[in-house]
């Protein structure tokens, strides 16, 4: 059996010479998933074609196995700029797919429009879409023109070509599913974890001052300026003092470190930037809460992070925009998205009423278990879906033997 997969932007080739040369020590707190996909073609004997759009483009190969960056630049253009390379870069996709002759695909979703890969049912090859974020913010469904005809353009791809899906959340496999494809097969996943370095037990500090860690990529639409609005409100409405650490890069770092300077916020919203995993690990140690403030112009699966805090054994304060109440809602505070008031009153509720905080953090490690559970994990369902597909071929018995 040959199975193609093209896994986002990542650098996958970079990220597997390490995993294949036994050097595994880097910042990722979670278990890539690109890794688990290569432990599951080399267990399960398959001859692998993965491709990435990373811009550093480079190649490896080890035995029937071979890693590409591609680089795509989908994510740096706007209007029909943006559209009709995605399409370009979708067809790319389906045309290596076919000369490796790949029996089945599994297509991350951000990589092209979902109706372009039905060209890979015409020319043969089973197709699954990989769905790490929602087709739209969950609550805001599309409203103008163009996001309406390609909501249109790819329900009609998920009923009538899609193979099957697969996805990190509740909301991806019902999207999925929406105008009409309720048949649709779907197996979902969660993110794996090593524990080394997790606690879900340990009790956080003294509540004086309350730290909330923001980790992630440091984006508009990832709510990083709305932390700075609820940071100036707690000043003026919480007797206990309230720090924010924000942890991570991306494109909106440097502006908000200007924003937090020229504002004089230094003392209350840290900007760190990126961590190491040490680093990380150390900064949820600290820290009372994580918030997962994410707008609704940014489609969220289910973001990596609620499962770092519940590893960790601190509370969440998110939107139903992260998609996570579904999965481990008794470890969160909830907030209404896009609304500053509606997380500063979560805020001081969790800071004052030491009751509601403590239901939280101890429901964080029944929901931790789920990200240590190797039948859940990324590897699991792929072969969940091959099977499914392929009935000749026999399931693997022991999804723990994959990350040993």
């Amino acid at each position: 059996m040959k199975l193609f997969m093209a896994l986002g932007t990542g650098n996958i080739v970079d990220d597997l010479r390490r995993h294949t040369q036994n050097n595994v020590e880097r910042s990722e707190t979670s278990i890539t998933y690109s890794q688990q996909a290569y432990d599951y073609v080399k267990h399960a004997r398959i001859t692998g074609l993965f491709v990435s759009g990373n811009a550093n483009r480079d190649h490896l190969s080890v035995g029937d196995f071979t890693a590409r960056n591609i680089p795509s630049s989908l994510m740096q253009r706007r209007g029909l700029s943006y559209h009709l390379y995605a399409i370009g870069y979708g067809i790319r996709l389906a045309l290596m797919a076919r000369t490796f002759g790949a029996d089945i695909a599994i297509v991350d979703s951000g990589m092209t429009h979902g109706f372009v890969l039905s060209l890979f049912r015409l020319f043969n090859i089973e197709i699954v879409v990989g769905m790490h974020n929602v087709r739209w913010a969950n609550g805001f469904e599309p409203k103008r023109l163009v996001p309406k005809i390609l909501r249109a353009l790819n329900s009609f791809f998920f009923r009538h070509f899609a193979s099957a899906a697969i996805g990190c959340s509740p909301e991806c496999e019902a999207q999925a599913r929406t105008d009409g494809a309720d048949n649709l097969p779907f197996f979902q996943w969660r993110g794996q974890y090593v524990l080394a370095g997790f606690d879900p037990t340990q009790p956080a500090r003294e509540r004086v001052p309350f730290r909330i860690v923001f980790a992630g990529r440091v984006e508009r639409n990832k709510g990083v300026f709305d932390i700075l609005a609820m940071s100036e409100l707690l000043a003026a409405h919480c007797a206990t003092p309230v720090i924010f650490e924000v942890c991570g890069e991306g494109g909106a770092l440097t502006e908000l470190r200007r924003v937090v300077a020229v504002a004089e916020l230094s003392d209350h919203v840290i900007v760190r930037g990126r961590l190491n995993r040490a680093e990380l690990l150390e900064a949820y140690a600290r820290a009372h809460l994580v918030i997962v403030p994410t707008r609704g112009d940014f489609c969220e699966g289910m973001p990596l992070v609620c499962s770092e805090a519940v590893l960790a054994g601190r509370p969440i304060l998110t939107s139903r925009v992260s998609n996570a109440l579904p999965l481990m809602s008794a470890a969160i505070a909830e907030a209404q998205p896009e609304d500053v008031e509606s997380y500063v009153d979560q805020i001081i509720k969790l800071i004052e009423q030491h009751g509601y905080y403590d239901q939280r953090a101890a429901a964080c490690y029944d929901a931790s278990r789920q990200f240590v559970d190797r039948s859940k994990s990324y590897s699991a369902t792929i072969d969940r879906v091959v099977t499914h597909l392929f009935p000749d071929r026999q399931p693997m018995r022991n999804y723990d033997a994959l990350f040993e």
